[in-house]
């Protein structure tokens, strides 16, 4: 059986999403590792899913609610996030 590696991710998410129902959502689910957020509209998650994978799970949740998921790459990054959340981009 093949494990897969976690990853960070960034779901950008329209406002018809709350960010207490999202983060309610991934505290109970168990391949998500943590979250953490300091951009409005958006979360950060480390899971071991792909992209796709966490979309189709949120679809059955937010049904066709905006949302954009993406790969963060940990090694090219640029932006500002408050100093205590970079560490979140180095594992």
């Amino acid at each position: 059986m093949e494990v897969k590696m976690a990853k960070l991710y960034i779901i950008a998410f329209g406002s018809e999403i709350k960010v207490k129902t999202l983060t309610d959502l991934f505290d109970k689910t168990p391949t998500i590792e943590f979250w953490f957020f300091s951009l409005p509209q958006s979360i950060f998650i480390k899971t071991s899913l792909t992209a796709t994978e966490i979309n189709n799970f949120l679809l059955d949740y937010f049904g066709d609610a905006q949302r954009f998921i993406s790969e963060v790459s940990t090694t090219d990054f640029a932006g500002m996030v408050p100093n205590d959340q970079l560490k979140y981009f180095n594992f």
